[in-house]
């Protein structure tokens, strides 16, 4: 379940910013990086407390 909540983390990222969301400039890309994996750790968090809601 939570790998596949980072499939859906990067092709939501891909569908908002296209090719623009590349993890490029100052440090490499270090804070929208950051950012994705905050993304990714809410998302994770949030879909297993939905599931274990649901149950």
């Amino acid at each position: 379940m939570l790998l596949l909540s980072k499939f859906v983390i990067v092709e939501a990222n891909t569908f908002v910013f296209g090719e623009r969301g590349r993890f490029e400039g100052m440090l490499h890309g270090v804070e929208p990086l950051n950012i994705v994996d905050m993304t990714l750790v809410i998302a994770e968090e949030v879909i297993v407390r939905f599931v274990s809601w649901n149950r």
